[in-house]
């Protein structure tokens, strides 16, 4: 494949613009398991079943000009999907649509307009009461700064009204492993418990906040990731558990990203500064040991897989080293620059602490967004197959001519050549 020289910009916010040619599906003949979602090169929303390569298109009616964008699979199967990306005369306007199984269209649940779609994040379980909720939507409003949370029940989109959980910027949020509670880090200042029982909102911690952006819930029990400010204004990475706080790390620089391993026995993280961006680091949860380290610094973004065994991480294709940091001058919003032929794969193995380069690529902009994100995305959305063996991402195959496509990697077998499923733009996993 050739690479271009292209220059990649990684924003913590980003707007995304679509072109498109016709859709046209490639299904390979190899042993994969669960489901992709996918937004396909006409901007509608499809569905593979991996198993026997059935194809399900959701939608009809995207377009280029309004088109729907980030399918995202719930634990039990369920999909999330919204409208609409816009551009030209087309109005700003956020549907949400909610499928059953990811085969039938998604029920409307919400329409609204001069809104657009941020990020969502399922909960781990289905409501099965008509007070919950399980599908929490990150919302703004064009004519203001703010963003908010929506919060929808999806088994009954009237059971409980127009519940949000108020104003922020930014505002990241992770979910419980019940489903009944989320802890909110929100303007850069507040760390909040948000109950789903009670409908309220009550303070995590007092002290000052460390530099991070989105707290982390352990997939398996009641304890929570942070970072805290030091007296020298460095951060540490925190544990608090019952209320009680443990620090995980010494003191670090910069702004932090980090990420429970599904098994809820290691913290990985990275973090990065004016002048560089770390390697990503693995920490025993308990005795706050370094398990592990990738070998190379320039870490963009990290994901854990399902069996909690490897990290696949995102690079520069070229040597880290040669790229600039900046930040705006509010000091919340940092960004890579870089000339590049691409960013790279990586693997990390846990147990014997190896590296592995893997493929090279152009994202396109839907995977941009999902890569500056990580940290976020990486609690909700997963790049993972279901058997820890595959990941999967959207790249732009010919800079030249809009060519995205949906491919695959076996991070087993390296060598193997990657695959190439289907033209699209954006693609997730399903989690069984």
């Amino acid at each position: 494949m050739k690479f271009y020289r292209y220059v990649i910009v990684l924003c913590l916010l980003l707007s995304t613009t679509l072109a498109g040619i016709a859709q046209e599906f490639v299904i390979n003949r190899v042993e994969l398991v669960g489901q992709l979602a996918y937004i396909g090169n006409d901007y509608n929303v499809y569905t593979i079943d991996l198993i026997d390569g059935n194809i399900s298109q959701l939608t009809t009616d995207g377009t280029r000009d309004a088109g729907y964008e980030f399918p995202m699979w719930a634990k039990d199967g369920q999909l999330a999907y919204f409208c609409c990306s816009v551009r030209g005369a087309e109005p700003p306007r956020l549907s949400v649509h909610i499928s059953s199984d990811g085969i039938a269209t998604g029920e409307v649940f919400s329409e609204s307009f001069g809104e657009r779609h941020v990020y969502a994040y399922w909960s781990p379980v289905q409501c099965n009461e008509t007070d919950c909720v399980d599908l929490a939507v990150l919302v703004q409003n064009f004519t203001e700064s703010l963003l908010r949370v929506d919060l929808y029940n999806s088994q009954n989109n009237i059971a409980t009204g127009q519940r949000d959980l108020g104003l922020g910027a930014p505002f990241y949020f992770s979910w419980s492993p019940s489903g009944e509670a989320m802890v909110i880090h929100r303007n850069n200042q507040n760390l909040q418990y948000y109950s789903v029982v009670s409908n309220d909102t009550v303070n995590a911690v007092d002290e000052s906040l460390g530099s991070f952006l989105s707290p982390g819930w352990s997939p398996t029990d009641d304890r929570i990731i942070f970072a805290s400010a030091s007296d020298n204004q460095q951060s540490e990475i925190m544990i608090l558990e019952d209320n009680v706080e443990r620090a995980l790390s010494n003191e670090i620089d910069g702004i932090l990203s980090f990420s429970w391993s599904p098994n809820g026995e290691y913290v990985a993280y990275r973090y990065i500064t004016q002048d560089a961006v770390s390697p990503v680091y693995v920490l025993d949860v308990l005795s706050g040991e370094l398990m592990s380290q990738s070998n190379v610094s320039g870490v963009f973004s990290f994901f854990w897989s399902p069996d909690s065994k490897k990290i696949a991480y995102v690079t520069l294709d070229n040597p880290p080293g040669t790229f600039d940091i900046h930040r705006d001058t509010g000091g919340n919003t940092a960004y890579l620059m870089q000339t590049s032929d691409g960013l790279a794969w990586n693997i990390l193995s846990i147990e014997d602490n190896s590296n592995i380069l893997l493929n090279s690529f152009i994202p396109t902009t839907e995977m941009q967004y999902l890569l500056t994100n990580f940290d976020q995305f990486a609690q909700s959305h997963s790049i993972w197959s279901p058997d820890s063996q595959y990941i999967v991402y959207s790249e732009m195959t010919d800079i030249d001519e809009f060519q995205p496509h949906i491919t695959l990697i076996n991070t087993d077998e390296p060598n193997l050549e990657s695959i190439q499923v289907a033209e699209g733009m954006f693609a997730i996993w399903s989690f069984e």
